[in-house]
């Protein structure tokens, strides 16, 4: 498919992120596979039309089951695609003008609830201080670092496999991080508060040299499958289910609505770009609506 293979180079070009890519890619070649058995033919992107994608639509939506959430982020995927073949000359007119996305309500991001944040906190510092060897005290130090900068500074799962010992400055009351090649291959510095300076302050004391600021078992930085693996099994130790990048949305709706802190404060915090991107993290949670109706 040399089509797919210059669909994938346009999307680096345009900057996207290499989960997006991934994502892409994978949707176009699915549908590509589904257009080939549904008329007998192969794919190509001039073949891109109405009638097949809304039959595709409702594919998925009727005989697959998929939800109206799934559908949407593959109608994106080939709206990404759709654009790559008009910008090269396989289409003359956008095939996906009346093929609409599913009406679906907004889902609210789920933080960490302040319970659940103490008990993944606790978690920690007892795999710290009461390990079963020395080698589980060694991940466990790593561990309570790496989920420090998560909780605290807002670094997602994807930077925190990149970074550099020598990407890191303490000082005795401050702290810096630079990340390199961040969501939209973006590279940025954030601040390191007291709780994160201990916890990595602990790490370096002990780190054994590579220059991955976390080392995986035997390789030179741990990859992003490990340390999501790793953070959901201390949630199930902690008694609570969670993927990293709650730790972020937890920073973020922390810092909003229980520190109160100005809203460009919070946004330059959490790296976005828009206000409304930082205020989507931090909205009312289910058992927050139902106190407040009670109290009318």
């Amino acid at each position: 498919m040399n089509w797919l293979i210059e669909f994938r180079q346009y999307l680096v070009e345009q900057d996207r992120g290499d989960n997006t890519v991934k994502a892409y890619c994978r949707d176009l070649d699915l549908y590509a596979r589904w257009f080939e058995q549904a008329n007998g033919q192969e794919f190509q992107p001039s073949l891109l039309n109405a009638p097949d994608l809304r039959e595709y639509r409702r594919h998925l939506l009727e005989d697959q089951k998929a939800s109206g959430p799934t559908w949407n982020r593959k109608r994106a995927s080939i709206k990404g695609f759709a654009v790559w073949a008009l910008l090269n000359g396989h289409l003359r007119s956008d095939p996906l003008i009346g093929v609409n996305p599913v009406a679906v309500e907004d889902p609210l991001p789920k933080a960490f609830a302040p319970e659940e944040y103490r008990r993944i906190r606790r978690q920690l510092d007892i795999m710290v201080n009461a390990p079963r060897t020395d080698g589980w005290r060694i991940q466990a130090i790593r561990d309570r670092a790496a989920l420090a900068l998560m909780f605290y500074c807002g670094v997602r799962s994807g930077e925190v496999v990149k970074l550099d010992v020598s990407d890191l400055l303490l000082r005795d009351k401050s702290g810096e991080l630079k990340i390199r090649q961040g969501k939209g291959r973006k590279d940025a510095t954030v601040k390191v508060n007291e709780e994160a300076r201990f916890a990595l302050r602990e790490w370096i004391s002990i780190h054994p040299g590579t220059t991955g600021l976390f080392p995986g078992k035997g390789t030179e930085r741990i990859s992003q499958r490990q340390i999501e693996r790793r953070f959901k099994a201390i949630c199930l130790l902690a008694g609570v289910q969670g993927h990293p990048h709650q730790a972020r949305h937890w920073m973020i709706d922390h810092a909003i609505n229980d520190l109160k802190l100005p809203l460009p404060t919070v946004q330059k915090m959490a790296r976005h770009k828009r206000g409304e991107t930082t205020l989507g993290y931090a909205r009312a949670t289910d058992a927050q609506v139902a106190a407040a109706v009670e109290m009318l």
